[in-house]
């Protein structure tokens, strides 16, 4: 018996997921290095506007995710692959990763929103 891989849509949805975690995480430090805006410089708004939208699509890409995760299950571990403990562990190690991010963007667009710059989807 052959066992199933992530389906195709699984597999896009975690990697157009890894690499704008890796650009959010970048442009985090470097946004900071900017400097404030001003009547002159007005250049700063385009890449947190960027940042907070690309936060959000993260939200519905999880969302998307776990919608794929849960109504298409992945066949179960062959017992020859790994413990059982290792399974668990594998497991608990997943869901604190998508729940860290999904608290990160929650909390970045929550400390967006209680400042003077809107954000615009």
């Amino acid at each position: 018996m052959q066992r199933q891989g992530f389906s195709r849509t699984a597999v896009i949805l975690h990697w157009l997921l890894a690499v704008s975690i890796f650009f959010l995480f970048i442009s985090s430090w470097w946004m900071m290095g900017l400097p404030l805006p001003s009547p002159e410089l007005q250049f700063r708004a385009f890449p947190f506007q960027l940042h907070k939208n690309i936060g959000i699509t993260l939200v519905i890409i999880i969302l998307m995710l776990l919608y794929v995760r849960l109504r298409h299950r992945p066949a179960p571990p062959d017992s020859s692959d790994m413990a059982p403990w290792m399974h668990w562990l594998a497991v608990a190690a997943h869901v604190a990763v998508y729940g860290l991010v999904l608290a990160v963007c929650i909390t970045g667009y929550l400390s967006s929103a209680h400042t003077r710059w809107d954000t615009v989807f």
